[in-house]
């Protein structure tokens, strides 16, 4: 009988320092598209980024800073901005962002109830956003 093995091969993630504070919603509201915001969408201000993250990906676990998985779900980036105000298609390698992602319900009570973050340089709560994906045999899914 031969026996499989699960293997994580890629494992990306972002950190979120806080969400964007709703006294400044109108900065980003045109960038980031905010004319049909619902309640399964979240604007954060994200840390340095490790790699290049494009619109589309989609997240799959919330953990706090030592690694533990609060919440796993999907959540997936939807806009990009930063300091400017100007649009991105992706959260660029080594730049501090502001994000907007849609999440499921599962992740909804976690993300909502992050305490606003006043400023780019004050970190009031960390959690990571990782994504990973898997190998059973040669074969890759997420």
């Amino acid at each position: 009988m031969k026996s499989s093995s699960i293997i994580a091969i890629e494992n990306k993630s972002i950190i979120i320092t806080g969400k964007f504070p709703s006294s400044k919603i109108d900065l980003v509201k045109e960038v980031l598209n905010l004319d049909n915001f619902d309640e399964s969408e979240i604007i954060v201000f994200c840390a340095f980024s490790e790699y290049e993250i494009p619109i589309g990906t989609v997240f799959n676990f919330v953990e706090n800073m030592n690694g533990y998985v609060l919440i796993e779900g999907k959540i997936t980036l939807i806009g990009v901005t930063q300091q400017f105000f100007k649009p991105f298609d992706a959260i660029p390698k080594g730049w501090k962002t502001i994000c907007k992602f849609k999440f499921d319900m599962e992740t909804s009570s976690l993300l909502t109830h992050l305490p606003q973050s006043p400023s780019w340089y004050q970190d009031i709560s960390s959690l990571k956003l990782t994504q990973t994906n898997y190998k059973i045999n040669g074969s890759k899914f997420s």
